[in-house]
Formats: C-alpha cells, structure tokens, sequence
C-alpha cells in the first residue's frame, strides 16, 4: 500500500510539471459564397522546451459544418513524428506548407474555402496578438487567413481568433 501511495504521488508531481499546448482556435468571419462555407482552424505551440513553447507544433483545418468524425479537412506538424516539418512560426504569424505529398494532406478532395487542399501551396495565419501583451484564456482577438493558390492566386478571409491556455 505503502509503494501505491508513492506512485500515485509520483504521477500527480509529474504530471503537475508538465506542460500543456497553448495557441488559438480560430474561425472565418467573411467567407464570400455558399461554395466556400466556414472554416475552424485549430493551432497548437509545441509543449517542449527543446523545441520553443512559443514554436508551433501543429495546424488543423477543419470544417465547423460537417458531422462528428469527418470534419478535419487537413492537419500539419511540425516534425515531431517523421521529422518533416509543415509548419513554421515568427511571432503569431503561422505557415502551413500544403504540400499535397504529405500525408497529414492526402485530402485533396476536400476544399479549404472553396478550393481544393491539392490546389493549394501555402496557408498563412496572422493572429492580431503579442508575446509582449499577453491575453487570458478564452479572449478573442482578429484574424487573418491568406491562401495562396498552385496558380499564385490568394484568397485573403478575416477570423476572429479564441487564445486556448493550457497548464
């Protein structure tokens, strides 16, 4: 009994340190047609300090208007599992690089505001937000998703951003 007790404060002392990802939940405000419908994308930071807690880890796009199960679209990491890197981070400025020979966008069929994952090159992220000026949980603060095209075309939609804290 007396080694139960000691794992089961080991566990809650380790689990007490470890960190949890913070970032945004984010979602369009203007889409332009029914075609284009709403999109949620879902960013994480990494939780290692190796890696930068301010880096970002992941970015999910998903669609708000498809059933439970079926509404991720695309998902980029960033190397943490084949040491392939899809996203990159300045600040909270976000890249995906929609490179459609990577497996997290195997997709293609699905459309990111009315244009197919494989038509797309680069997805950008711009969260009106600072390191230097932080905000709660749960605030909301603006947007900006800029997709650009195979073709070069960009498609530019305002989102209003939600900050997700974790620890």
């Amino acid at each position: 009994m007396k080694n139960f007790v000691y794992f089961v404060l080991a566990i809650y002392t380790l689990a007490g340190n470890a960190a949890l990802a913070d970032g945004w939940n984010c979602t369009t405000t203007t889409v332009q047609s029914k075609k284009e419908r709403d999109i949620n994308v879902r960013v994480r930071n990494h939780v290692h300090p190796e890696k930068g807690t301010r880096n970002v880890a992941s970015i999910v796009f998903s669609d708000p208007d498809a059933r439970d199960g079926i509404r991720t679209i695309a998902t980029f990491e960033n190397g943490l599992r084949e040491n392939v890197s899809t996203v990159f981070s300045n600040g909270t400025c976000y890249e995906a690089d929609v490179n459609s020979n990577y497996k997290g966008a195997q997709v293609t069929g699905k459309y990111i505001l009315g244009t197919r994952v494989g038509a797309l090159k680069t997805a950008y992220i711009d969260v009106a937000f600072s390191y230097n000026a932080p905000v709660a949980d749960g605030t909301i603060v603006g947007g900006k998703i800029t997709l650009v095209k195979n073709n070069g075309e960009k498609i530019v939609r305002m989102m209003d951003c939600t900050r997700v804290l974790k620890n």
